[in-house]
């Protein structure tokens, strides 16, 4: 009887509501029994995931600006994704891209150092081998926690942590879920029924371009969906081309994000115009960014360190690589 009471309870908790963008979940801590977590699996569902995080307030914030947006500047819904695309990617994104560029290139720099600090702790680990009778295994340690403590040293000397390098990946891919969700709420009238939600959902229908004027729907003639794909691939392809020989990580890597790449085509396909233009918009933006950061000019205006394997010449190179790569298509 108290299972019986227990499941009933939790299956009110979070029961979906069609008719609501989010899901009921009031008093989601509190005690329920053992067998909370099992039910909590079974009921709670991906769609239901989707919905509560369409909820959230991120997104809400996101769906804000972009009807803030939209009424200050009168721009057709388009030029709204157009202009919200550009003003994140190149005022939240691009500043965070130029630190990671000031990071990776003093962590380069400090190689020749490291080299140095490496040969010279060798040396005298041999010395203290033979005066103190030491073992081969306390040797290797020794070395590796002297050759630590000296790098981290280096590190914080530059302040260049190499989990500093990634945090455009912290920021970049949260806003992207979060304004791709914002649309999705704005283009699906079925979970609105207010009549500012609705006259949203009429303009997005009619505030297109070119070959698809209803950004509700989905891309009818895949163009959107297949630009998508191709513009991620081109961005992959320039960064394994600046390195005519890649690591097997690097290579890994780009096998990885080609894949993601070509998953992203069907997934336009499905989902509506306005995603599928918010997705070129961004990664045309992305590829912008990229190939003026390759610059040796616009590097030093932003006082990025030179540092060894930076070319001179970054756009030949990228010429004579791809021809390179072209004469064997499966070396990489």
């Amino acid at each position: 009887m108290t299972y019986c009471l227990l499941r009933c309870r939790l299956l009110h908790r979070f029961t979906y509501h069609p008719h609501q963008s989010s899901v009921i979940a009031t008093n989601l801590f509190s005690p329920v029994g053992s067998c909370s977590v099992r039910d909590f699996r079974r009921t709670f569902s991906l769609t239901e995931w989707t919905n509560w995080f369409a909820a959230s307030k991120p997104v809400i914030i996101t769906q804000d600006y972009l009807s803030w947006l939209h009424d200050v500047t009168s721009l057709p819904w388009w030029g709204t994704v157009l202009l919200t695309t550009v003003t994140l990617r190149t005022f939240v994104t691009f500043p965070l891209i130029i630190y990671q560029n000031h990071v990776m290139a003093r962590l380069e720099n400090l190689q020749p150092e490291i080299k140095e600090i490496a040969m010279a702790l060798k040396k005298e680990t041999d010395m203290a081998v033979r005066m103190y009778n030491l073992s081969e295994k306390e040797a290797k340690n020794m070395y590796r926690r002297s050759l630590k403590e000296q790098v981290k040293k280096l590190i914080i000397r530059e302040n260049c942590h190499p989990a500093k390098s990634g945090l455009v990946i912290w920021f970049q891919i949260p806003m992207w879920v979060c304004v791709s969700f914002a649309l999705r709420n704005m283009t699906k009238s079925a979970s609105y029924s207010n009549p500012a939600a609705m006259a949203t959902y009429l303009e997005f229908s009619t505030g297109g371009l070119l070959w698809f004027p209803d950004l509700t729907l989905p891309d009818p003639s895949f163009i959107l969906p297949f630009l998508v794909g191709a513009t991620n691939l081109v961005i992959v392809e320039v960064h394994s081309l600046r390195k005519l020989e890649l690591t097997k990580f690097q290579k890994i890597m780009t096998y990885l994000t080609r894949g993601i790449s070509l998953i992203l085509i069907p997934i336009a396909m499905a989902a509506p115009s306005c995603i599928s233009f918010y997705w070129l918009c961004s990664s045309a933006v992305g590829l912008g960014h990229n190939f003026l950061l390759m610059s040796p000019k616009f590097r030093r205006l932003c006082r990025i360190p030179r540092r060894p394997s930076e070319s001179l010449v970054p756009y030949q190179d990228l010429r004579r690589n791809f021809s390179a790569r072209w004469k064997y298509p499966f070396s990489c």
